[in-house]
């Protein structure tokens, strides 16, 4: 697309290297050339995409930790403090890290996604096999209005 177009912010042109995350996402070739996630809708996959880089944020570790707290307290799941840390936070014990995530209303329309459209984005990627949730519901079990649903990477896309 041309400089200028109407639906590029001007920041997408001029990067001060200063601003940049020290944190950067790698995408595998085998995603992009997989025929599920070419079936997507352009904005499920840039979605996807949005999400993955999402997930290395201080605010959405932040959120996740106190999602697991809650669910940990309703539904007893017998996670231990530490346990909760682990799956919110990186491990620097080991080189893999928690594919649990969190992607509340609030977080999506900061990366300009609309909650309708959002959630009919997050349909698709379930369906798709991309991601499933792992912990969710709307307030069923008392003392909580809302919560945030807590989602896993999944990878049965693949098959």
């Amino acid at each position: 697309m041309a400089k200028g177009n109407p639906k590029i912010p001007e920041y997408v042109y001029n990067v001060d290297a200063s601003l940049l995350s020290n944190r950067f996402l790698m995408l595998p070739p085998e995603l992009l050339e997989s025929k599920a996630f070419q079936e997507l809708s352009n904005a499920a996959g840039l979605l996807y995409i949005v999400i993955c880089v999402h997930k290395q944020t201080e605010i959405q570790r932040a959120c996740l930790k106190d999602a697991l707290e809650e669910y940990n307290r309703i539904f007893d799941l017998g996670m231990s403090e530490g346990q909760i840390l682990d799956e919110a936070t990186p491990n620097k014990r080991t080189k893999f890290t928690s594919n649990y995530f969190v992607f509340p209303n609030k977080h999506a329309e900061a990366y300009g996604f609309e909650k309708n459209y959002c959630t009919k984005l997050m349909k698709e990627l379930k369906q798709k096999g991309f991601i499933k949730v792992a912990y969710g519901g709307k307030g069923r079990y008392g003392g909580w209005n809302t919560n945030v649903t807590v989602y896993q990477f999944s990878n049965e896309w693949k098959k």
